[in-house]
């Protein structure tokens, strides 16, 4: 009797899964349907499904002009967006499954359910990471946070690929944590999709593997690489030139922001001036803090990661505002370390930061829909403030994050937590 119940208990999960991910992906192509334009998911799905029905290079005229027609119902004017694709061959294989599905609403519609379990998957990975043990309540709250603030909606909403970037950065600091070195360098490899956002990121990674002897991450990352680049070669040997001649093309038409870019905005004679102190500061502090790693734990890995990511906006890469999901990384750190320190009496102090939290995304929300700010506040106020905050909070927190616990009542206190 007991293997029926367990047997049937099974089934039953299986199929409130299965009807959980149908009812999502049909939502989501009706969402597709009422809300055409985006470009992010468009453009590389009609690439790889050219490719695969006709065999055209996906960075090819032909390939672009199909992607213009659709999308503009015209070829692209002078200044317009050509909408070449300008994501890298081996990346190409996540969209090939979706490739397959010749009606666009229900392909996007999957992809956002897709994207949907990873954006949830990706917040209990970082909570996991940052080590916090949570109750259900604020786990409930942060996982909302995770989905409905600015930086998870609208990559979630124009389906960009950031989203499965950051779940596989968070990944990798897991991995890494477990001692599981080849699945970390394998998840190394994602990072470089987005090298402006993750390059940082990826050095910092790699070095430390390196200089703490850690060559599974080295050899996880040549055999995924290797086996990533080695298909690509073998379905389009030519694929690299003409991708590299596309990004060129992509970038000037889609530049990004820069913190010198902002500065030269609002004061157009120093602003330059202004973004490479900036540059040159926060370089010299990433470079301080990663030799002071090298010899430290896990801890410390965690803490530092999360500082170049907080820095990675500000060091003077152009990015784009969508692609600070990633930054849940370093806010949930920082939170996490106020709830191990603060506890007892002090427990509303941190119950009161995560409200806080929650406000000021609502206030964003608000903010935007309501007095749908300029360009460059946006910018000012997404870019620069929110990564500058982080910093700060990382500082604020850096003692406690990079020390266990000084006495053997903190010990017995965080395993009783």
């Amino acid at each position: 009797m007991s293997r029926y119940i367990k047997f049937l208990s099974t089934v039953t999960l299986i199929l409130i899964i299965l009807a959980t991910l149908g009812g999502l992906t049909w939502g989501n192509t009706l969402f597709a349907r009422e809300n055409l334009g985006e470009t992010d998911f468009l453009v590389p799905w009609l690439a790889a499904q050219t490719f695969l029905e006709y065999g055209n290079n996906p960075y090819s005229d032909p390939v672009t002009q199909r992607s213009q027609l659709i999308h503009y119902g015209r070829l692209a004017d002078i200044g317009e967006d050509p909408l070449r694709l300008h994501v890298p061959f081996p990346a190409m294989f996540i969209y090939f499954p979706f490739a397959l599905i010749d009606a666009y609403p229900l392909a996007r519609g999957m992809w956002m359910t897709l994207l949907e379990i990873a954006l949830v998957a990706f917040a209990f990975m970082t909570i996991k990471v940052s080590g916090w043990r949570i109750n259900r309540f604020l786990l409930l709250a942060l996982l909302l946070l995770s989905i409905f603030w600015v930086f998870g909606l609208f990559p979630l909403f124009y389906g960009q690929a950031i989203i499965l970037v950051s779940l596989s950065t968070v990944g990798v600091l897991l991995a890494l944590r477990g001692e599981q070195d080849e699945l970390a360098g394998a998840l190394l490899v994602p990072l470089l999709f987005k090298p402006s956002l993750c390059g940082l990121l990826f050095i910092f990674l790699m070095g430390s593997a390196i200089a703490h002897r850690r060559w599974g991450v080295l050899g996880g990352f040549l055999m995924a690489s290797g086996i990533l680049v080695g298909l690509s070669f073998l379905l389009l040997p030519d694929w690299l030139l003409p991708y590299l001649r596309s990004l060129v093309v992509h970038l000037s038409f889609n530049p990004g922001i820069t913190p010198a870019g902002i500065f030269i905005s609002i004061w157009p004679s120093v602003g330059k001036q202004i973004g490479w102190i900036i540059t040159a500061l926060l370089t010299l502090l990433l470079a301080f803090e990663f030799r002071a790693m090298l010899q430290k734990e896990s801890r410390h890995q965690i803490w530092t990661s999360s500082l170049i990511i907080a820095a990675s906006p500000l060091i003077g890469f152009p990015i784009s505002p969508f692609d600070y999901l990633i930054m849940f990384i370093p806010l949930i750190l920082i939170l996490a370390i106020i709830a191990e320190r603060w506890r007892g009496s002090q427990k509303w102090l941190y119950r009161s930061i995560v409200i806080t939290v929650l406000l000021v995304t609502l206030w964003v929300w608000i903010w935007l829909y309501f007095y749908k700010p300029s360009s460059t506040e946006v910018a000012v106020n997404l870019t620069l403030v929110f990564p500058f905050l982080l910093l700060l909070g990382l500082y604020w927190i850096r003692w406690w994050a990079i020390h266990p616990p000084r006495t053997w009542f903190e010990i017995i206190r965080n395993e009783l937590r």
